[in-house]
């Protein structure tokens, strides 16, 4: 949900680093050149805590600045997960010069994943060769999950299917949802979704219905009304109604509806369940239904007890929210205590703002005072502003003295 290094579970005040997304900003508007930009990246030296700064850094100007000098800046971080990030972003620029850097990575899974990253810029003599040892380092990632991730990034390569399917097979069902979850496209192979189907309780093959043919979207809606835990139930039936036929959808909508107002409080996440819950099932409706789903979800929002969950799931709800609601997100957000939470809510929320209310996203995002956390607010509402505005805005941010 937010760019590069910064969540809403970190806490700290720096006050010599400029936030990364600015930096591209400042290039792009004129207010600093690439090379004053370059010579602060430089300065995030640290052997290890910096390491991470730099390559969000260089991920963030790559395209803006000299790319040979960006890779030389990359070339000097410490750690390998950090390194493989950078020239991941520097791929496109100089691809050669990158898959060089990325054959000398010791740790398998970052070798892979800069290799990964290289192998659709380099020239044809280098990228089956490259697409190899990207697909040999892959497979060679010691978890499952990081393994067939690696190895899906690589696809159509037969060997890349084949170890991807292996690593499938290892896992367990728990892991076998968490890997459909977040894009269960991913499964798209005819081998690739027997193997999930095979390790998957009813909740994951629920999730896999994009790819199900109408006998199997039956069968598993079966198993989904019959679950008896209630989240269960609504997150595998809110997988399969936009692909049931319409006069199987508004019963399954019912019992959706059901099992959202069935769902408790959570031991550990509190009112955070029921939001998602509703939150959930609010796309798959419409008119009056939807509306009272939606002020259902933001009533529990103001039941869940600490800020940075409050701000993270009103960002979650943001994309769904009429401009009315949006009003009071970004005065929820806007009033939130800590800066650390509150800049990363406002450069996100942003995105979901009508052109009327980023003056009062502005307001908020200034009122901070703390230089680092109005210029990581600003970077994600100045794309929002007119040229003018944004120049305006970001030339006057306190923390540009730094470049």
């Amino acid at each position: 949900m937010f760019s590069h290094a910064v969540t809403l579970g970190e806490i700290w005040d720096p006050t010599d680093v400029v936030p990364v997304d600015l930096l591209p900003l400042l290039i792009t508007t004129g207010i600093r050149p690439p090379e004053r930009v370059l010579a602060h990246v430089r300065r995030l030296d640290d052997p290890w805590d910096g390491a991470m700064d730099r390559a969000c850094a260089i991920s963030a100007v790559a395209g803006h600045v000299d790319p040979d000098e960006a890779l030389d800046l990359a070339a000097g971080i410490a750690t390998e997960q950090a390194r493989a990030k950078a020239l991941s972003a520097l791929a496109a620029h100089r691809p050669e010069r990158v898959f060089g850097a990325a054959r000398a990575l010791a740790g398998v899974e970052w070798q892979a994943r800069a290799l990964t990253a290289v192998v659709p810029h380099l020239p044809d003599a280098l990228r089956a060769e490259a697409s190899d040892l990207a697909v040999a380092a892959a497979a060679d990632v010691p978890d499952e999950r990081g393994r067939f991730h690696a190895l899906l990034a690589l696809l159509p390569h037969p060997e890349a299917e084949r170890y991807a399917v292996e690593a499938v097979a290892d896992m367990s069902p728990d892991e076998v949802r968490a890997a459909i979850r977040p894009d269960p496209a991913a499964f798209r192979t005819p081998a690739l979704l027997e193997a999930a189907w095979s390790r998957a309780g009813v909740v994951s093959r629920a999730l896999l219905a994009p790819l199900l043919s109408a006998e199997r979207r039956a069968e598993v809606l079966a198993g989904a009304l019959a679950l008896e835990v209630p989240h269960q139930r609504l997150e595998a039936l809110v997988a399969l109604i936009p692909h049931l036929p319409e006069e199987s959808r508004a019963a399954a909508l019912d019992r959706a509806w059901e099992a959202a107002d069935s769902v408790a409080d959570h031991a550990v996440w509190g009112a955070m369940s029921r939001v998602e819950s509703w939150r959930s099932l609010v796309p798959h409706l419409s008119g009056e239904r939807r509306d009272a789903a939606l002020r259902t979800a933001l009533a529990a929002v103001v039941a869940v007890n600490r800020e940075n969950f409050v701000v993270f799931e009103l960002l979650r709800l943001a994309p769904l929210m009429p401009t009315d609601l949006l009003a009071m997100a970004v005065a929820k957000v806007g009033a939130t205590r800590r800066p650390c939470w509150r800049a990363p809510g406002l450069f996100t929320l942003a995105r979901h703002l009508p052109a009327e209310l980023l003056p009062r996203a502005v307001e908020a995002a200034t009122a901070m005072g703390e230089p680092y956390w109005v210029g990581m607010a600003m970077a994600g509402i100045a794309p929002r502003l007119s040229a003018d505005e944004r120049r305006r805005h970001l030339a006057d941010l306190r923390i540009v003295e730094l470049l």
